[in-house]
């Protein structure tokens, strides 16, 4: 559970939703964590090693201007990482990563950024959402044909992995509120 109010979430952006085991506090739909999953987290199923990789070239540039150059690409790095993190908890039906390790590596040509983290499903939380790939290019040849089965084929995982994980949550969610029901 946050430790505040839903309608004074300290960031914007913050989505928060109803526990989906207690139904009065409120939790993230998404934790991106550096630490360990806390003891009492109630969790399902295992963890899976998650690793996102974002690489972009370097400018030719020496001095002051190199530092320059590689310092405004790095928020850019970063975003994409974390952009590409979110999609593979989504495909990987999960809505947490903990353990989160990242790493800029700065060569002479290359700027390669790395994320690794643990995800796993929280039953507190709301499943992912699925993940929906469009397009919008015609399909015109045999390769855009096998591209269009591999994206079809991914979003399949996404919602299979999702809906498992949310199934056994429910049932797990269920088994919590009588067994609290039961103590009253």
């Amino acid at each position: 559970h946050v430790p505040y109010h839903h309608r004074v979430a300290p960031f914007a952006n913050l989505r928060l939703v109803p526990c989906l085991l207690c139904g009065k506090k409120w939790v993230p739909e998404v934790i991106l964590s550096t630490m360990e999953p806390p003891a009492r987290m109630p969790l399902r199923g295992s963890g899976v090693f998650v690793q996102a990789r974002v690489c972009r070239s370097r400018p030719k540039a020496t001095g002051e201007s190199d530092a320059l150059a590689v310092s405004e690409a790095l928020p850019f790095l970063e975003y994409e990482l974390a952009r590409q993190l979110m999609l593979k908890l989504k495909v990987l039906g999960r809505n947490a990563a903990f353990g989160l390790k990242s790493e800029v590596d700065v060569g002479r040509q290359l700027i390669v950024s790395t994320a690794t983290a643990t995800a796993i499903y929280c039953t507190a939380m709301p499943p992912p959402r699925v993940l929906e790939i469009s397009r919008t290019i015609a399909i015109q040849d045999e390769e855009d044909h096998q591209l269009v089965q591999l994206q079809s084929q991914i979003e399949n995982v996404s919602a299979s992995n999702r809906q498992r994980l949310a199934d056994a949550a429910q049932r797990y969610a269920e088994k919590v509120r009588r067994a609290a029901a039961n103590k009253i």
